[in-house]
């Protein structure tokens, strides 16, 4: 048996009318809990219902297999559908962010806190800043100052926390049938 464990997805952006029956079967498949039924959909009238104040459609499980619904992001991928989804940490899983965006060839997992946020690893940063710390370059050669002028930050080291952060991702957008 798999572990389970609690998760939101948020779909949203254009969904073209063909894809609602395919939508709504994948939802059947992972199951979660659709805001306003008791079932799940049947088609695009039932998805709406499920509409939350962002204008995305929410889904949650609280005993999500591995805090994922399998079914629903891969039609999702499949089919250039945008969503966001948040799993909660348990037993000896993180918390994890997962996006995708139309355009994306596979969604961004990142890293995150109980309440949402994104976070890198300490000891992922920390020898990027011993590093610079103990160069020369950090004292000499920098091209950003940080609070004292007399000071600058290597242009590599900054480029290495970038590489350490995740991309940004735009918000999923509201919900939008189209035909």
């Amino acid at each position: 048996m798999s572990d389970l464990i609690p998760a939101t997805i948020e779909i949203g952006g254009d969904i073209p009318r063909r894809l609602v029956e395919g939508l709504c079967e994948a939802i059947g498949v992972d199951r979660p809990c659709l805001r306003g039924l008791l079932t799940w959909p049947q088609g695009e009238a039932d998805l709406l219902k499920g509409v939350g104040d962002s204008g995305t459609l929410v889904l949650q499980d609280d005993e999500a297999r591995l805090g994922e619904f399998d079914a629903i992001e891969r039609f999702c991928v499949e089919n250039q559908v945008a969503f966001d989804r948040h799993s909660e940490a348990r037993y000896d899983y993180n918390a994890e962010n997962v996006s995708f965006r139309p355009g994306m060839k596979e969604p961004q997992v990142n890293m995150a806190t109980a309440d949402g946020d994104d976070f890198v690893l300490v000891s992922d940063l920390r020898p990027l800043v011993e590093q610079a710390w103990e160069s020369e370059e950090f004292l000499d050669r920098g091209v950003v100052p940080p609070r004292d002028e007399n000071k600058r930050v290597p242009l590599d080291f900054l480029r290495a926390v970038k590489n350490l952060l995740p991309d940004k991702v735009p918000p999923v957008g509201a919900l939008k049938i189209t035909d």
